[in-house]
């Protein structure tokens, strides 16, 4: 059993895919745990993971604590560790003491040219564990993490603030928006982040990347203001496109419309398509594929298209809704 290859243990596992809950199952996955090698133990974890295997948390933490103990040359890469921590998250555990560890896990690797970091998936993942189970230790930590060397570790701390959802988190974020990141995800997931939990508040605060001289950066304020799906978010991003209808902006400020998911723009996208220039039309009607499922939306566009009969319209419906205009 001992020496049995990965291949063969994995080949094991995948087995009892047809019958995740039986006895034989829960078994097979507690002696992969106890695996000597860390590709089976991260197998087994997504195992449970997947099919919510809750009576096996306890085997979780049992593993974790093998691997911790044992040293990094025992998990390279640290799979074992963040896909162990991984499926805790996901069953919603209380492994404050699991979790506390791995927030400030630092492995060190070889690479070519030098030595890489591969404990940044596992720090984020540990901080989301810690917001899921309220440990008062989480948002000192977040805020660490949020000025972490690596992006991963950065990006799922923002999306960890954001599940918190505490008022202070809205701060925290607005904080590291002003001072920056250098990685163009990271900005993303905490505009993101911040529209997330606080909607109202966050729309006149990210206005102001909208002049941001970066363009990433623009379309990232857009869309963050378009997600809070609010009417005044709305007004400010047709107020936007009036300025930049021929700008190189257009497009994102209308897909970011379409994000608002409010009727009015719908209305605002079918107003564009019916009387804008060719070019601004068409990508109105790629921004409103986001109802591509909604019925009266998809037959107010093809009607507009077969009205206005020209050709870069007719290719955007086609394109965007997956139908024929002829």
């Amino acid at each position: 059993m001992a020496n049995r290859s990965a291949e063969r243990w994995l080949a094991e596992l995948h087995a009892y895919r047809g019958a995740p809950h039986s006895a034989d199952s829960i078994d097979a996955i507690r002696k992969a745990l106890d695996a000597k090698i860390n590709l089976v133990i991260a197998r087994a974890a997504a195992f449970i993971a997947e099919f919510k295997l809750e009576s096996l948390a306890a085997d979780l933490e049992r593993a974790f604590d093998r691997l911790w103990a044992a040293g990094p040359a025992h998990d390279p890469t640290c799979c074992g560790k963040t896909q162990i921590v991984r499926a805790m998250v996901e069953l919603g555990e209380r492994a404050e003491g699991v979790f506390l560890r791995g927030v400030s896990h630092v492995q060190l690797e070889p690479v070519y040219g030098g030595r890489a970091d591969t404990a940044a998936e596992l720090r984020g993942l540990s901080a989301h564990g810690l917001v899921i189970m309220r440990s008062s230790r989480a948002m000192p930590l977040l805020v660490d993490l949020l000025m972490d060397q690596e992006p991963q570790a950065r990006l799922l701390a923002a999306r960890a603030i954001a599940a918190a959802g505490k008022p202070e988190a809205g701060l925290v974020l607005r904080l590291k928006l002003l001072s920056g990141d250098r990685d163009e995800s990271v900005v993303i997931e905490c505009m993101s982040a911040l529209a997330d939990i606080q909607p109202v508040e966050s729309i006149e605060f990210l206005a102001r990347f909208l002049a941001y001289p970066d363009g990433a950066m623009r379309s990232a304020a857009a869309m963050a203001i378009g997600a809070t799906r609010r009417l005044e978010a709305l007004d400010l991003l047709k107020k936007c496109l009036q300025r930049d209808r021929h700008g190189s902006d257009a497009d994102t400020l209308l897909l970011a419309i379409a994000q608002t998911r409010l009727a009015e723009a719908i209305e605002t996208l079918a107003e564009i398509a019916g009387r804008s220039p060719e070019t601004l039309a068409a990508a109105a009607i790629r921004a409103a594929a986001i109802w591509r499922h909604n019925s009266a939306v998809v037959a107010r566009m093809q009607s507009i298209v077969a009205a206005r009969r020209m050709p870069a319209l007719t290719l955007a419906f086609k394109n965007a809704f997956d139908l024929s205009t002829s």
